[in-house]
């Protein structure tokens, strides 16, 4: 009797992450544990992004890179990128992730899967779930995430968001090339090299009953810099920032302008 061995897909992992190293050990945790079940390599990017360093935030998070080069070290990170602003000058999201796209690709690794270090709060059990999703949809390109995103006082929540996470490298005619913004990349032709954008295949939303990620987000706490960063990034935001009361507000004006219904705000 031939038994057939089933080729399990290989999954690339960017971790982004800067000013992060006080959770950065948790929401790292299960993916390191499921790193050989799954068949993981992480790769993991730092830097200031040029916004920010356009608006004058210093340069001095030692902390999160000496975290990371830790698991480096360790074996857990299979690839480290640094920013190095000497050389390089300030790079925008898409610019240093493509530093670890780059690293992954050469991997030959199947899907990728982007991680943010600062503030998603993943299980053990959502990952599985995650990935046996995409496997049972192969045929699809592109992969949304369904994230509860805690705001305010970090005790309410509101629902729909749901972001490009995760993307399938080698289509039939097409190879995944680069990212041209945040989390929207571009699709390069084998043998043509024309360039498409993801936006021109298949995607699907991972069901919120497979996995519903826990996002501290938009918190009092940590919602300043970020709220000037996509004034900066965007040129808008869905939301305020209270200068005088120090806390993060819902943007009304955001929701009428683009005839959108405000969200619902749940208590947990």
């Amino acid at each position: 009797m031939v038994f057939l061995r089933i080729k399990m897909n290989k999954f690339g992992i960017i971790v982004c992450g800067y000013n992060c190293s006080k959770v950065l050990d948790k929401i790292l945790e299960p993916w390191f544990k499921l790193k050989d079940e799954l068949n993981l390599k992480i790769a993991a990017i730092h830097g200031l992004f040029k916004e920010y360093h356009n608006l004058g935030y210093e340069d001095n998070d030692i902390d999160t890179k000496l975290s990371l080069g830790f698991w480096k070290n360790w074996g857990n990170i299979d690839y480290l990128y640094i920013q190095d602003p000497e050389k390089e000058g300030y790079q925008n999201e898409a610019e240093i992730r493509n530093k670890g796209l780059k690293y992954l690709l050469e991997q030959n690794v199947d899907y990728v899967y982007l991680l943010d270090l600062a503030d998603e709060y993943y299980t053990e059990q959502d990952i599985r779930n995650i990935f046996k999703f995409i496997e049972e949809n192969n045929g699809t390109v592109s992969f949304r995430t369904r994230f509860k995103n805690y705001i305010m006082d970090g005790k309410k929540y509101i629902d729909g968001f749901n972001p490009l996470r995760c993307f399938k490298v080698d289509l039939q005619n097409y190879r995944l090339y680069k990212f041209i913004w945040d989390n929207d990349v571009v699709y390069q032709g084998k043998i043509t090299g024309d360039i498409k954008k993801g936006e021109n295949f298949s995607e699907i939303e991972i069901p919120k009953k497979v996995a519903f990620i826990i996002h501290m987000t938009w918190l009092h706490n940590n919602s300043k810099d970020k709220y000037f960063y996509h004034m900066k990034h965007f040129g808008e935001c869905s939301y305020l920032w209270n200068e005088e009361k120090q806390e993060v507000e819902i943007n009304y004006d955001y929701y009428r302008k683009y005839n959108k219904n405000v969200p619902i705000i749940y208590e947990n």
